[in-house]
């Protein structure tokens, strides 16, 4: 069998415009050995499914999850997680971002608005809400890792620290 010819069959059995179906690769094997048989049928049949546009278009991403460490916090205010949220629509008062502290041990969540991401608000509303409820022990540790603060927002949040 030529080449041509492997590829109409290959087209034929895996994607049938007259049927509407897409096969994955025991469809597309199934329909073309019940025809027609190559000494490499399976392997061409296994790469033609793979190479399919269409097919990986709907393919589910295949990802493992990531292992997962407990923390451990014995009392309130230990230990704190920070996200910002946004950009999002925007409010009266020009607000389009929210920076939320919670708190690992009660679960408390502060949510603070902001309307920009600059590292100049983040940290003022930061250290707002630490000298509200008291400074966190392992809250500059935290801070002081995350990749995505600049370098002035840790020295204002170690700055205020110290005081």
């Amino acid at each position: 069998m030529s080449e041509e010819q492997k590829r109409a069959v290959l087209m034929e059995c895996h994607d049938n415009p007259g049927t509407g179906n897409h096969n994955g690769v025991r469809g597309t094997r199934n329909r073309a050995i019940a025809g027609y048989f190559w000494p490499t049928l399976t392997n061409d049949v296994a790469n033609w499914v793979r190479c399919c546009h269409r097919g990986q278009l709907n393919d589910p991403i295949k990802t493992m999850a990531p292992v997962l460490h407990s923390i451990k916090v014995k009392e309130a205010w230990e230990v704190v997680g920070l996200d910002l949220f946004g950009p999002m629509c925007e409010t009266a008062r020009r607000n389009k971002y929210v920076l939320t502290m919670t708190d690992l041990y009660t679960k408390w969540i502060v949510a603070e608005p902001l309307q920009t991401k600059s590292a100049s608000e983040v940290s003022a509303a930061i250290i707002g809400k630490l000298y509200i409820f008291g400074m966190v022990r392992k809250g500059r540790s935290l801070l002081t890792k995350a990749k995505s603060l600049s370098t002035r927002m840790k020295e204002q949040i170690k700055i205020s620290n110290v005081h």
